[in-house]
């Protein structure tokens, strides 16, 4: 399915069903929130989409990860993207007890300039470039992905697109329930209805000036 120039890898409506191997799949980054003591910790969004993301990648759906986002919370703190890292090396490692085999960190890039979805695409576009990659998938959630392929045509970055909810559901069926529910959460409701004000800033400014600037009120 096409929207905006760009093909969906995974139907969101339905079982997520793989239809190529990419060279890199793109996580986007997610706003960091503070725990009762203050420490930073990834939202439920973020841990979707990285949970998704390792799953194509253990699974050979993707040869390379790009996890993008910067120090958003601060820059004494750590970046979405190693935030994002850290919860993979820690739930996908080798040893006794494990649930989940290593992810090999060669595979594992960050992306931690970007603050906002236009500058994770203009640097994940470089990267390509350096790195030679062709394929790409762009992951994020349902309510934000109109907008990446949106801003991902408007910027000239050919790429498919894997929502988290459906990786989740690739990784195991009975994720099903869990994604129903969060598809339904009051929060998940008004996430959506912010991108559609996003969505229609890009009719005035195709590159994703104006998004960015309110993005980053949003974050604060």
């Amino acid at each position: 399915m096409e929207i905006g120039g760009a093909e969906f890898a995974f139907q969101p409506e339905t079982e997520a069903t793989p239809l190529q191997v990419f060279d890199v799949v793109v996580v986007h980054g997610n706003m960091l929130k503070r725990g009762k003591e203050g420490k930073l910790k990834l939202s439920f969004d973020g841990k979707m989409r990285a949970i998704a993301a390792a799953e194509m990648l253990r699974r050979g759906i993707c040869s390379n990860l790009v996890i993008t986002g910067g120090k958003t919370a601060g820059e004494r703190e750590l970046s979405e993207a190693e935030m994002v890292k850290t919860f993979l090396t820690g739930r996908y490692k080798k040893g006794p007890g494990s649930r989940f085999e290593a992810l090999d960190p060669e595979k594992i890039f960050l992306e931690e300039e970007s603050k906002d979805t236009s500058a994770n695409l203009v640097n994940v576009r470089d990267l390509m470039k350096k790195e030679g990659w062709r394929s790409v998938a762009l992951l994020s959630n349902q309510y934000h992905l109109r907008r990446v392929v949106e801003l991902a045509g408007n910027l000239g970055l050919s790429a498919n697109v894997i929502s988290a909810e459906t990786g989740l559901i690739f990784r195991d069926k009975r994720f099903q329930e869990v994604v129903d529910n969060y598809l339904s959460f009051p929060e998940t409701i008004k996430k959506e209805k912010k991108e559609r004000f996003f969505r229609i800033l890009l009719l005035f400014d195709p590159k994703g000036t104006l998004p960015k600037i309110t993005s980053s009120l949003f974050r604060r």
